[in-house]
């Protein structure tokens, strides 16, 4: 594979990164503010009832983080593969 095919192949997650993160903002939105609503509403026994909810908060930064950065790369790919005077 070329660098110039890597770069593209880069490009193109990228886009689609930036069209998913789209949708899924909101859904991650949706499922923060419901495990927020969890945590400051319900009756933990035990210190250890607070591990899931707050591992699944770090989980859905994690994934938004993941799309960011993809989008990010495959800007990155298109403006090195644009200096290069190739079309993307």
């Amino acid at each position: 594979m070329t660098e110039q095919n890597g770069l593209r192949e880069q490009i193109e997650y990228g886009r689609r990164a930036k069209i998913a993160i789209e949708f899924l903002r909101d859904v991650l939105l949706q499922e923060r503010a419901m495990t927020i609503n969890q945590l400051e509403t319900v009756d933990f026994l035990t210190p250890q009832d607070l591990v899931a909810p707050v591992m699944y908060l770090r989980a859905l930064r994690e994934i938004e983080m993941k799309a960011q950065t993809c989008i990010n790369m495959g800007e990155i790919a298109e403006k090195e593969l644009s200096e290069s005077g190739e079309p993307s």
